[in-house]
């Protein structure tokens, strides 16, 4: 973070887009590098977990009604939706 004496002119702030991101911090004008946002590569435990919770997510609506229903039974009084209970027994099983 820089601290600089006033804010630029609207000109020179586009101009910079993208490179300095121009703010006020407490009321004091400040300028910085342009935030960026690097991906990473999940480990492969993380991508199992991740493969794992959209494959039940997107198999969810092939769900039978009446199977539905007794997930919504289930949680009936919890601040869980029948989701969280299907998602949770696909993901480590459903404790008893």
């Amino acid at each position: 973070m820089a601290k600089i004496s006033q804010m630029p002119e609207a000109a020179i702030i586009s101009a910079y887009k993208g490179v300095v991101d121009f703010y006020e911090y407490k009321g004091q004008p400040c300028a910085r590098m342009w935030p960026v946002w690097r991906t990473r590569e999940p480990h492969p435990a993380e991508k199992a977990n991740q493969d794992n919770f959209a494959y039940i997510n997107t198999h969810l609506a092939l769900l039978p009604d009446y199977v539905i229903d007794q997930y919504k039974r289930q949680v009936a009084g919890t601040p869980f939706t029948w989701k969280d209970l299907v998602v949770q027994a696909f993901m480590k099983g459903i404790p008893y």
